[in-house]
C-alpha cells in the first residue's frame, strides 16, 4: 500500500548544504531526513517565511510518526491476510446421506398423478374415516410448477440436516417426471424415487396421510410408518 507523503512547497534556490540566505526548495525538502529538516529549521528558521515554516514543521511531525504509520498498516495487512485465511479453512459443514442418518423416519411426497386425476372429491374423506389422514394431489399444468419449487425446498432442507429423514418421491410418472427430469441434478438427488404409489412402497398398515384439514394431531412420530405428504400446492 502506498503510504501518503507530504511534500514541501518551497522558493526555488539552494539547497540544505548551501550556506547561502536563500531557502531550500521543495526537492530539497522532500529528500531531507527528519534529522536534517530539524536542524535546518533551527539554523535558519529565521530565512524562511512563516507559511513555509508551517509546512516545515507538518513535514516534521509527519516524519516522526512514519514509523507508527507503517507499524499500524503491517498490523493492518496482518490481520486482513488472517481473516482471509481464516475465510478460506473454513469447512462446508458434512453433508449426511440418508442412509447414514440416525433418523429411520420415512416421509414420502405423493407425486401420483394419473392415479388421483381419477378420484372423486369424496375419496379422501373415506380414508379419513379408515382412520388414515389423506390429502388428495390434484397436479394442473399452472401448478406443476409451484409443486416442483416446493420439491427442491424440502429436499434441500433435508438435505442440509444433521439427521436427515428418509425421503420419498413416489407416484412419479409421466409428465410431472419429465418436468422434474429438468431440475439441474435432480436424478442424483439422494431420495428414493418410485413410480410405484406408496401403498405399494410402504404398504398400508404402514402408511399415514398428512392432512391440514385432519382433526387427527400427531404427538410423535413412529419409524415402523411411512408419513406422506400431498404434493399439491397449498395456496393457503
Amino acid at each position: 500500500m502506498a503510504e501518503e507523503t507530504t511534500e514541501l512547497q518551497a522558493s526555488s534556490g539552494g539547497n540544505g548544504g548551501d550556506d547561502s540566505n536563500q531557502p531550500a526548495s521543495k526537492e530539497v525538502f522532500n529528500n531531507m531526513t527528519l534529522d536534517e529538516l530539524q536542524t535546518y529549521l533551527a539554523n535558519k528558521g529565521d530565512d524562511i517565511s512563516k507559511n513555509q515554516r508551517k509546512k516545515l514543521m507538518r513535514r516534521i511531525e509527519w516524519l516522526k510518526h512514519k514509523p507508527e504509520r507503517k507499524a499500524q498498516q503491517k498490523e493492518k495487512r496482518k490481520r486482513k491476510k488472517e481473516a482471509t485465511k481464516e475465510t478460506a479453512d473454513v469447512k462446508r459443514p458434512k453433508i449426511t446421506k440418508m442412509e447414514e442418518s440416525s433418523c429411520k423416519i420415512r416421509v414420502a411426497i405423493d407425486l401420483s398423478l394419473d392415479k388421483l386425476m381419477t378420484e372423486k372429491v369424496g375419496s379422501p374423506r373415506r380414508r379419513v374415516q379408515a382412520a388414515e389422514v389423506c390429502i388428495v394431489v390434484l397436479f394442473v399444468s399452472q401448478e406443476r410448477g409451484k409443486s416442483l419449487k416446493q420439491l427442491q425446498r424440502c429436499y434441500s432442507l433435508n438435505r442440509r440436516a444433521c439427521n436427515p429423514v428418509r425421503l420419498y418421491l413416489t407416484g412419479i410418472a409421466g409428465s410431472f417426471k419429465q418436468s422434474a427430469a429438468l431440475i439441474n441434478g435432480f436424478n442424483n438427488w439422494d431420495v428414493h424415487f418410485s413410480e410405484g404409489d406408496h401403498l405399494s412402497c410402504f404398504g398400508k398398515e404402514n402408511v399415514v396421510y398428512l392432512s391440514s384439514e385432519s382433526e387427527n394431531e400427531l404427538q410423535e412420530l413412529e419409524e415402523g410408518k411411512a408419513y406422506v405428504i400431498g404434493g399439491l400446492v397449498d395456496h393457503n
